[in-house]
């Protein structure tokens, strides 16, 4: 059974919306409707209209290459607002996202999911198919994804959970509640944010409730990322409730990532699982990562009862790397936060500063814990490479120990 509601000659408005009545329907939004069910609303360059699709109880399965289970593509002016609830979508192609939306245009674009199933790849294929796409590359608009209840699984390489990518004039918000999120290949993170953009504008990962689990190597739970070599740009990854687990090398359970001209990197956990590495692998499976590559701003790195533990050589617990000509990093565990590392220089918090003009500070209070077992991996070690700054460590209630030769408790370092 195929429904058509509301769909126009493409290049004008296109508005779709499917009832709870038509749970096995699929609908094309489309010129021309194929075979397929799948929904898929295109608007052509120079026209001002907006997309909008609606749909409720969806069952749609696709199984070739680039068959997208629900697909918008603007290049006008006009925003893309799409709006599912309940049912499944599954597609098992390369390329093949379960829901995929795209700006070329002027506009803002939004992606909403209630309770839904979605799942892309098989045991054969499903690269580069991520489970929830959102890409917005004209010239100005915001691009939001929230996902509310419901799964995705996604099972081929490079095929991320959700993956948000903005190269306009605006930002970038990303938030789950209470959703399963689950990856299994590589370079296949749980969430994915990017701006990559000359203008300033910011990446927001905003994670309560459910988990994230990956298996490849370099699939990390939650990546923010800002790059752009004269833009202005703050990464925020904030989570609670949060379960958060990875296992293949180079994994991050957290990351946020800068490379641009200057902002700030800010990540904030309440009561969040983070557990990266196996008995195999996790090398360099940092827990939780800030790393600020290039230009001036802050590293924020707080845990409020949060635990985490990682597994393998040179996994860090806690990491804070900055690279650029100024800026401070902050590492914070309070409220009984809890960090398990096993590896050599599997560091509990490390805050490493490079030669420009900052701070770096580790501060342990409320109950806070460390906790290392290998050769070289310190509690805590602050270290500044050039003097234009200090280095604290601030300890209230907190207790470090290790297990291991030439692993310190507590390491201070100014060069």
């Amino acid at each position: 059974m195929r429904t058509r509601l509301g769909a126009v000659l493409l290049g004008l408005a296109a508005s779709l919306a499917l009832g709870a009545g038509e749970a096995s329907a699929a609908a094309v939004c489309s010129s021309a409707p194929g075979v397929g069910d799948t929904i898929e609303c295109q608007i052509a360059a120079g026209v001002t209209s907006d997309i909008d699709i609606d749909a409720r109880n969806l069952a749609i399965s696709t199984t070739g290459d680039l068959d997208r289970g629900v697909h918008a593509l603007h290049r006008g002016s006009g925003g893309i607002d799409i709006d599912l609830t309940g049912g499944s979508v599954t597609a098992t192609g390369d390329w093949a996202e379960g829901v995929r939306a795209q700006h070329g245009g002027s506009g803002d674009l939004s992606i909403s999911t209630r309770n839904l199933a979605v799942s892309t790849g098989d045991a054969t294929k499903g690269r580069n198919a991520a489970g929830v796409f959102g890409f917005h590359t004209g010239g100005s608009g915001d691009l939001s994804i929230k996902v509310h209840g419901g799964s995705i699984k996604t099972q081929g390489r490079s095929a991320d959970g959700v993956h948000a990518r903005i190269r306009s004039a605006g930002g970038l918000a990303v938030i789950l509640r209470n959703v399963a999120v689950e990856t299994t290949d590589s370079r296949a993170s749980g969430v994915y944010g990017i701006r990559e953009s000359s203008t300033d504008g910011a990446a927001e990962i905003d994670v309560r409730g459910g988990s994230v689990t990956t298996a490849g190597s370099s699939a990390h739970g939650l990546w923010g990322h800002h790059s752009g070599s004269t833009s202005v740009g703050r990464v925020s990854i904030s989570a609670a409730d949060l379960s958060i687990t990875t296992t293949g090398s180079g994994a991050r359970g957290v990351y946020g990532y800068h490379f641009g001209a200057s902002g700030d990197i800010a990540i904030d956990l309440k009561n969040v699982r983070v557990s990266t590495g196996s008995a195999t692998t996790g090398r360099s499976a940092h827990g939780v990562y800030g790393y600020h590559q290039t230009g001036s701003g802050d590293i924020d790195i707080a845990l409020s009862g949060s635990a985490v533990e990682t597994r393998g050589d040179f996994a860090r617990g806690v990491y804070g790397r900055h690279r650029g000509p100024s800026g401070d990093i902050a590492i914070a565990l309070s409220d009984s936060a809890a960090i398990r590392t096993a590896g050599g220089s599997a560091y509990g918090a490390l805050a490493w500063l490079g030669a420009g003009t900052g701070g770096a500070s580790v501060r342990l209070s409320g109950g806070a814990s460390i906790e290392t077992i290998g050769s070289s991996a310190h509690g805590v070690w602050a270290y500044h490479q050039g003097d234009a700054g200090e280095v604290a460590i601030g300890l209230s209630g907190a207790s470090i120990a290790t297990r291991g030769a030439n692993a310190r408790g507590v390491l201070g370092h100014q060069t």
